[in-house]
């Protein structure tokens, strides 16, 4: 009789599943598709009202300061932005997104060094006479936790023309700091940038962020509305006036809706969760280190093939399939999009068929804001599509020896050496010059820069020294740049090491570990976009597009 019952219990319960799951499913897609139409609709409003700026000397005609961000709220050209990246009466240099520049005066601002920079209140006003895109004024106060929001900036690493776009939640309404506390992920450059609702109206100013990349914190736009009389003039406060705040309606109040799948924004997407079949987890052998990195499996005329980022997969590289261990052959290296592409004995995974790949490339500007997944080691990081295409130069990947070298009566002499750095340890002094590096003279300061601009990472310098007339060859290992103290650089697991030197890449604001680079990206319908090939920073994850990981496995296996 109890086997009889728990039959009965079980083929219920299935049935109950069966007919349940679907319908569970498609309010999921349906809450997703909602969410994220929203999401780009308010985008495009607000978008050309999101201004790069940066102090300008009018004579000399030259950039006088860092860039940061701000966004225009009226059509004649009035600014908010944060108190902490301005000077009052200064000019400074703003640029729309559609190129029109035109030039600003900073008026008032409020930050008081004994309160760390708060209130942080800014404001400008364009010179120019014109109309000017705009974005209006929310209410901060009406904001309800877990509530929708987007950020719109400039990230100063990026050195972008055009802003990227961030998605988040309110954490907090009002910290104990007086700021709005968002997951919109900001960095420097950021500073200044909007806040906005659903809506398309302006909530808040970035001001700065915590370790934590959920933990960024906002001047609430109702602090702006209750100084504004004062920000008008060109003042640096140092006692904070008693202001005057209208009383506060906000008019779209009873429509504001708090979104708690936002708490737990992967299971909203758990439909997708068999994406996780397309990758799998890659051992290596450095040396004597052992490294892993993802990879996005494929199928290409039966054979199976798997993709990932080059600099992480070292030699001996291995996977597990089902509880075994399967040696895989390496079986290209793409050096100037830093891929590698791998072969298998045996099927591992799901993999994505090359030949139904459409190569979606997200270039248009209405995709801003679309939802985009990286199945990661069984779990779906969520983001949004944050640029259209861009170009990264070698910047950041250079590699580092702690040295710098200046152009002086005919010589190249080195000027500074960083204490402990590879250079300084390798015994180079100031004052030496420089004759050669790898072989290549140098013989001016653009010369040492560029051999400077072809090291990477692990590469071994050969330079020739000149001191007191006496030769020596030093022999160098250049490493990653150190990484800064500024609370914007210690986020969980750092930046990749070769995390530029691109073209026609994109930008997501995804968490993804530099070990976790090589896994795939999707939208929503389960479209393949490419693969994350860099941890770039604190807001942005570089994808390679998917088009050029399909070339490469064509080019590659058809002329084997």
């Amino acid at each position: 009789m109890k086997k009889v019952i728990r039959h009965l219990i079980f083929t219920i319960t299935i049935l109950l599943l069966t007919v349940i799951y679907p319908v569970v499913v498609k309010a999921q897609k349906n809450d997703v598709a909602k969410l994220e139409q929203k999401t780009r609709l308010a985008i495009q409003k607000v978008y050309p009202a999101c201004v790069r700026i940066w102090g300008y000397d009018t004579v000399k005609k030259v950039q006088t300061s860092s860039q940061f961000s701000g966004v225009v709220v009226d059509t004649d050209g009035t600014i908010l932005t944060v108190s902490h990246a301005i000077q009052p009466s200064r000019t400074y240099k703003v640029r729309f997104p559609d190129g029109k520049e035109t030039l600003a005066i900073a008026l008032g601002k409020m930050g008081l060094p004994e309160m760390q920079s708060r209130p942080d209140l800014g404001m400008m006003k364009i010179t120019e006479k014109g109309t000017w895109p705009f974005a209006g004024l929310g209410w901060s106060y009406s904001l309800k936790v877990n509530q929708p929001c987007i950020s719109i900036a400039y990230p100063e690493t990026l050195n972008q023309l055009l802003p990227t776009v961030r998605f988040g939640k309110i954490n907090s309404v009002l910290n104990e700091w007086g700021f709005i506390e968002s997951s919109c992920k900001m960095e420097p450059g950021d500073s200044g940038g909007p806040l906005f609702d659903l809506f398309g109206c302006v909530v808040g100013l970035h001001s700065r962020c915590d370790t934590l990349e959920s933990k960024n914190y906002e001047v609430p736009i109702d602090a702006y509305r209750k100084f504004w009389e004062d920000l008008k003039i060109a003042k640096n406060y140092t006692v904070v006036p008693n202001g005057s705040l209208e009383k506060m309606i906000d008019p779209k109040e009873k429509a504001i809706s708090a979104l708690d799948f936002l708490d737990r924004l992967p299971s909203a997407f758990s439909f997708l969760q068999g994406l996780n079949k397309h990758q799998c987890i890659l051992k290596s052998v450095n040396g004597t280190m052992n490294q892993a990195a993802c990879a996005t499996i494929f199928d290409y005329k039966g054979k199976t093939w798997l993709v990932s980022k080059s600099s992480i997969v070292a030699e001996n590289v291995s996977t597990i399939e089902n509880g075994q261990k399967i040696a895989l052959t390496v079986v290209a290296r793409d050096m100037s999009n830093d891929l590698v592409l791998l072969s298998s004995p045996v099927n591992i995974g799901h993999p994505i068929a090359v030949n139904t790949l459409n190569s979606p490339t997200p270039i248009a500007q209405e995709e801003l804001g679309m939802f985009l997944i990286s199945p990661i080691d069984g779990k779906l990081q969520i983001s949004v599509l944050s640029s259209r295409l861009i170009d990264l130069p070698k910047k950041f990947s250079v590699g580092f020896i702690g040295m710098a070298a200046n152009f002086q009566q005919g010589k190249v002499i080195v000027s500074r050496l960083v204490p402990g750095g590879p250079a300084a340890n390798a015994g180079i002094k100031q004052g030496d010059q420089v004759v050669s590096i790898n072989r290549a003279s140098i013989s001016s300061a653009e010369s040492y820069n560029a051999q400077m601009q072809q090291s990477a990472v692990g590469d071994t310098l050969e330079i020739v020294l000149d001191r007191e007339e006496m030769p020596q060859t030093i022999h160098i290992v250049a490493i990653q740049r150190p990484v800064s103290s500024h609370v914007a650089e210690q986020f969980n697991g750092g930046k990749s090491g070769r995390l530029d030197g691109f073209s026609n890449v994109f930008v997501h604001d995804a968490v993804v570990r530099p070990e976790q680079c090589g896994s795939p990206v999707f939208d929503r319908n389960g479209n393949f976009y490419g693969i994350n090939i860099a941890r770039y920073s604190r807001t942005s994850v570089i994808v390679m597009p998917a088009q050029k990981i399909v070339e490469m496995i064509k080019k590659v296996s058809e002329r084997l």
